[in-house]
């Protein structure tokens, strides 16, 4: 008899001995049963001496019904790591979680059941993040009643209300349904930072029925050498701009566009030139002329204005300047009163 597992959690790994055994032994002691549960490994090429797979190594000769271990020969970063990861899953749901962090003792348990009693395409639950080794403990059923929303998503406008609402885009406080994310080819931008954009936007337009319990059951931990942590946004502004460029192409590949084109400008706009654009001006480094007019020609290939956007009038409508950035002219415009200008505008919003 085949031994079907309840949920797949895929963990990329690379050079991750000081952190990873936490994470580990929060997997296998979650209350759901080792049993039930399919970890699967991924050795993102890892260049430690073999230290990171000789701990995996370790665990997989422990638990070999529960425990794959995938080992790459090039490093994907997460995103890479995941999607192959995925290839070798074949639980009912999937979950993902970082090499470093850890969930509720009984996280999956509790995303899985009612995953499953309720017939949800994802589950979503919140997260907290720290620079302490803080223990989440169990979650008692007291907390979880009154803390739960389902969301039937049974027609393009109420899936157009539920994107626009805010898509929180961290995949590791989810459970999706493999199967979901198979049949439609969903995947994470490889070789940056910011991977998940696409992921998690890309799968909205698929779910059916989705949870969201409001108590937090994930921990970010969030240690001094962490590479977002040290770099901040200027660090990785690059690959936060390239994963809206992989979002907005997926989007034309799994033929979106015609239902939800003005929704998919608006959130591309935002992620790519809006957003950038407002936390850098905030920054002692701002972008560019060079930079700016690149960001702009991405923009104006994808769309020939963004101020005829119906979400663009209703939350911008008292700073029209904001849709003129990405077309006009640079070339006789001072960067800095651009960066002074959205500084204003930045309190403003």
């Amino acid at each position: 008899m085949i031994n079907t597992k309840a949920v797949s959690v895929i963990i990329p790994f690379h050079n991750s001995t000081e952190y990873m055994r936490d994470c580990i032994e929060n997997m296998i002691h979650q209350t759901i049963g080792i049993d039930k549960l399919e970890l699967i490994f991924v050795d993102d090429a890892s260049d430690d001496d073999g230290r990171t797979v000789e701990v995996l190594k370790e665990y997989e000769a422990q638990y070999p019904d529960s425990i794959k271990l995938i080992c790459l020969e090039t490093n994907m970063r997460q995103g890479g790591a995941r999607n192959v990861g995925l290839m070798y899953a074949t639980g009912e749901y999937v979950a993902y979680c970082d090499s470093d962090d850890w969930m509720a003792d009984n996280a999956l348990e509790i995303a899985y059941n009612i995953a499953v009693s309720q017939d949800c395409d994802e589950v979503e639950f919140d997260f907290i993040h720290g620079m302490e080794k803080k223990r989440l403990g169990i979650i008692s059923e007291k907390d979880i009643i009154g803390n739960i929303e389902y969301i039937n998503i049974d027609s393009v406008e109420k899936r157009k209300e539920w994107f626009m609402s805010g898509i929180i885009q961290p995949c590791t406080n989810k459970i999706f349904r493999r199967s979901m994310l198979v049949e439609n080819n969903i995947v994470f931008a490889e070789h940056i930072i910011n991977e998940e954009v696409p992921f998690t936007l890309t799968t909205a337009f698929y779910v059916k029925k989705f949870c969201k319990l409001n108590v937090p059951m994930y921990y970010y931990y969030r240690h001094s050498d962490s590479s977002t942590l040290s770099n901040g946004y200027i660090g990785y502004i690059d690959d936060v701009l390239e994963s809206y460029d992989v979002f907005y192409d997926e989007c034309i590949v799994h033929g979106l566009m015609n239902e939800y084109k003005a929704e998919i400008d608006f959130t591309y706009w935002s992620g790519y030139f809006l957003l950038p654009m407002l936390v850098m001006a905030g920054k002692q480094q701002f972008f560019t002329r060079q930079q700016l007019e690149k960001m702009q020609q991405h923009v104006r290939n994808r769309m020939k204005s963004i101020k005829d956007n119906r979400y663009f009038k209703e939350k911008f409508a008292v700073c029209p300047m904001l849709g003129d950035l990405a077309f006009v002219d640079l070339s006789e415009i001072d960067i800095s009163q651009i960066a002074d200008t959205l500084k204003e505008i930045a309190v403003e919003v």
